[in-house]
Parts: C-alpha cells; structure tokens; sequence
C-alpha cells in the first residue's frame, strides 16, 4: 500500500511529468531516500533525523530527489 502511494501516484507520474528516462527506475531510487529518511527519522529514530526541522529535512533531501528524478546519471543506451 506504501510502495504503490508512493511509487505509482507520486513518483512515477512525476518522473513522467517531466519527461525523462526510465521514470520507474527513477522512482525506485527517490522512494528509497525517502522510506530511508523516513524509517530513520520515526521508526529507529535516530536522533539528528528525529530532532531536524522541514525546512533541514527539505533542504538535504531535495537534490537528491532532483537528481533522481531529473538528472542525467543514466548510461546511453546506444552504448
């Protein structure tokens, strides 16, 4: 139920949204930084996760989130 709120309504249809690559593959890497930061922050609850503000919590997540969703870091698949 997780996986597919986050995955196929969220971040699939944003990677496509956006026209890139791959957006299923896209979406698997930034939905794990994002069950990361989440089982981090509330289930372990490690301290600095569990004590930073949103606006931290945005700040540091964002450009990976953009980096998977937008970046060019796949291979060419002419090569």
């Amino acid at each position: 139920m997780i996986r597919d709120i986050l995955a196929t309504r969220i971040l699939e249809p944003l990677s496509r949204g956006i026209g890139v690559a791959r957006p299923d593959l896209r979406a698997g890497f930034a939905m794990s930084q994002v069950v990361g930061l989440a089982i981090g922050r509330h289930v372990v609850a490690i301290p600095p996760l569990a004590a930073a503000s949103h606006e931290e919590l945005v700040a540091a997540l964002a450009p990976s989130l953009a980096h998977y969703l937008a970046g060019d870091w796949l291979p060419d698949p002419g090569t």
